[in-house]
C-alpha cells in the first residue's frame, strides 16, 4: 500500500518545517543578546587562533632560517680557522734544507702536506723526498725477504746531511696517492729515529730497548711486515724488527692513535711531544687529506679537460 501526504491548503505551519512552538523558540533564541555575545567571542577566538597559527608558522620558519645561517656561519668560520692554521704551520715549517721532487703527487702538494700535516720540525732531518722509477730490493734484502706482499713501496736512507725518502711508483701500490701519503708518514718516522741515532746515541739506545720489549710482547701491534722479518742472527733480527715496529706504530699514531696499545701510544707520544707539544693527530691527518684531495680534484679536472679536448674536432 502506498501513502501520500498532502499538506492542508490553509495550514499555518511555518516554511522552516518546524512546529510553531519550536519555531518561536528558535526566533527567541536568535534574538537573545547573550547568544550574540557568545558568537562574537567564538568568532574572535577563532580569528585569533588563525592569526597566531599563521604567525607561528612564520616565526618557526624564521627560527629555522636563523639556525641554518648560524650553522653555515660556524662552518665557514671553522674553515677559515683551519686554513689559517694550515698557513701558519706551512710558514713555521719552512724546512729550508728540504728538497721535494715531483713524483706521484706534485711537489707543491707534498710540500704542503709535509709542512701542515705533521708535528712541527718533524722533517728537519730529511734532506730529500723524491721518486724513482726503478724499484730496488736493496732495502728489503737486509730483512731476508723478497715477498712482494710485504715489500715496501718507499724507503728512508740515513745520510750525514739528512735522510733520503724515496718512493717507488713501480712497487706494490707505489702509484696510489693514498698509499704514498701513508708511506710518507711511515718513512718520516724512520727519519726521526735515524736523526736520534745520529745526534743522541744514548737516547736512541734507550728508545730502541723499550721498542724491542714491545716487539716480543704478547700485546704488541699486529703487523705482517714486521713479523715477516728474518735474519740468522737473533740480535740483528730483533733490531730490524724494532726499527720497523717503531715506524709502524709511529705512522699509526699520526693517522689516529685510538687503536694503539697504551704502551705503544706512550712510546710515540713522548717523541712527538718533544717536537710539537700542541700536535693533534686528527688535525694533522685532516690537513694531509685536505691537500691530497685538493690535488686529486685538480688532476681529475685536468684529465677531464684533456679528454674533452681529444674528442673535439
Amino acid at each position: 500500500m502506498n501513502f501520500e501526504q498532502t499538506p492542508a491548503e490553509n495550514s499555518d505551519q511555518p516554511k522552516t518545517g518546524l512546529s510553531p512552538s519550536l519555531a518561536e523558540l528558535v526566533e527567541k533564541k536568535e534574538g537573545d543578546p547573550r547568544l550574540k555575545k557568545i558568537r562574537k567571542i567564538v568568532s574572535r577566538v577563532l580569528m585569533t587562533a588563525g592569526v597566531l597559527g599563521f604567525y607561528g608558522v612564520v616565526i618557526s620558519d624564521e627560527i629555522w632560517t636563523a639556525k641554518k645561517k648560524r650553522q653555515e656561519r660556524a662552518a665557514f668560520e671553522e674553515k677559515l680557522i683551519q686554513e689559517f692554521e694550515q698557513e701558519r704551520q706551512i710558514k713555521e715549517n719552512h724546512y729550508e734544507n728540504l728538497t721535494i721532487k715531483q713524483g706521484v703527487l706534485p711537489a707543491e702538494t707534498l710540500g704542503n702536506i709535509v709542512r701542515s700535516g705533521y708535528p712541527k720540525g718533524w722533517f728537519e732531518s730529511v734532506a730529500i723526498v723524491q721518486s724513482e722509477e726503478e724499484y730496488s730490493l736493496a732495502e728489503n734484502k737486509q730483512y731476508g725477504t723478497t715477498d712482494p706482499e710485504v715489500l715496501a713501496s718507499a724507503t728512508c736512507t740515513s745520510r750525514p746531511e739528512g735522510s733520503l725518502i724515496t718512493f717507488y711508483p713501480a712497487g706494490r701500490n707505489g702509484d696510489n696517492p693514498y698509499d704514498v701519503i701513508h708511506g710518507l708518514s711511515h718513512e718520516s718516522c724512520h727519519a726521526v729515529e735515524q736523526r736520534l741515532r745520529r745526534t743522541d746515541l744514548p737516547a736512541h739506545e734507550a728508545l730502541m730497548a723499550r721498542i724491542q720489549e714491545r716487539v716480543v710482547s704478547p700485546g704488541r701491534w699486529s703487523s705482517e711486515y714486521v713479523e715477516s722479518i728474518r735474519d740468522e742472527d737473533e740480535a740483528t733480527r730483533l733490531n730490524n724488527k724494532a726499527v720497523e715496529y717503531w715506524a709502524t706504530i709511529c705512522s699509526e699514531y699520526l693517522r689516529g692513535p685510538d687503536q694503539l696499545a697504551v704502551q705503544d701510544f706512550k712510546l710515540v707520544d713522548e717523541v712527538v711531544k718533544k717536537y710539537d707539544p700542541k700536535f693533534v693527530s686528527l688535525d694533522g691527518r685532516a690537513n694531509r687529506w685536505h691537500y691530497l684531495e685538493e690535488a686529486l680534484k685538480k688532476k681529475n679536472a685536468n684529465s677531464q679537460i684533456a679528454t674533452n679536448t681529444d674528442i673535439q674536432p
